[in-house]
This record gives C-alpha cells, sequence and structure tokens, in this order.
C-alpha cells in the first residue's frame, strides 16, 4: 500500500502528512512550525502515530503485527540456541566428571591389587 501523501495524528505534533516511505523510514510533514520528521516504520505507530484513514490503519496495524511474529521469532530462536549450547555444555561436563570418576576408581582398584 503507499501511503505517501496519507495523514496521521501525531501525540504531539498534531496531524501530518506522510512525505516519504522508504524502508523503515518515513517522513511525516507537519505544520511550519514543527516541519519534517522521520519516525521508524512501522514502530512509530504503537505510540506515536496514528493513521487518519481506517483502511490504512488497518494496514500498518497488520504491519506490526508481522514485526512482533518476526520478533518473537527471532527470540525464540535465540533462546533455543541458548538452551543448546547450555545443554551440550552440562554433556560436556557431565562425561568430564564420568572421566574422572573412572579414573579414580581405576586407580583405586590398582592400589587395592597392589596390597593384596
Amino acid at each position: 500500500m503507499n501511503l505517501i501523501d496519507e495523514k496521521v495524528q501525531h501525540s504531539q505534533f498534531g496531524i501530518g502528512r506522510i512525505t516519504s516511505n522508504s524502508g523503515n523510514i518515513i517522513k511525516v510533514e507537519f505544520d511550519e512550525d514543527t516541519g519534517e520528521k522521520k519516525f521508524s516504520y512501522p514502530e512509530a505507530f504503537e505510540s506515536y502515530l496514528k493513521m487518519c484513514n481506517p483502511e490504512s490503519q488497518e494496514y500498518v496495524s497488520k504491519k506490526l503485527g508481522e514485526l512482533h511474529k518476526e520478533i518473537s521469532k527471532e527470540r525464540i530462536e535465540k533462546e533455543l540456541e541458548r538452551l543448546r549450547d547450555a545443554e551440550k555444555m552440562a554433556l560436556e561436563k557431565a562425561a568430564l566428571k564420568k572421566a574422572a570418576l573412572k579414573k579414580k576408581a581405576a586407580e583405586k582398584l590398582a592400589a587395592k591389587k597392589l596390597n593384596i
């Protein structure tokens, strides 16, 4: 959806018009005193901006939902990676402990045989 020339409501600056939308940055022209401002898109629509057109607001809300899903997915993937690393370290530690116990048991058995 083309958001250029769409009107937005800003919590502090009032009504403005989107003049540019490139990637994750939008530019909004407000009154003469405020001028043009840049915002992160679509993040700014979570708290600062609201589309004046309900259809455009629905579109932006959908984009925010997609962004939140992507962020959640990335967090879950990072947590899974962290858990896999922790599991790997725990297994390595257990293997070292097992080897040390086997060595100690073998040393005790050898010492016992020498005392016989």
